[in-house]
């Protein structure tokens, strides 16, 4: 499917889209309430993860379209 083509059956959106990957980061662990605090931080954009792309409308949320990379 091409960029032009994509439109939200939902609520007819033509513009705004996202897909959902993972990137690495880290996250402050604390040992005593063993919970996290904070943010994440330290996050590397060039280390992306995610075999599968599904594209979501930007507008409602409405999934769009799948496929593998």
């Amino acid at each position: 499917m091409k960029m032009d083509k994509y439109m939200c059956p939902k609520c007819g959106n033509k513009k705004d889209f996202y897909c959902e990957v993972s990137v690495v980061g880290k996250i402050r662990f604390n040992p005593k309430t063993e919970c996290t605090e904070g943010g994440a931080y330290d996050i590397d954009d060039k280390q992306i993860d995610n075999e599968f792309l599904t594209v979501y409308c930007g507008k409602c949320g409405e999934e769009v379209d799948f496929h593998s990379i």
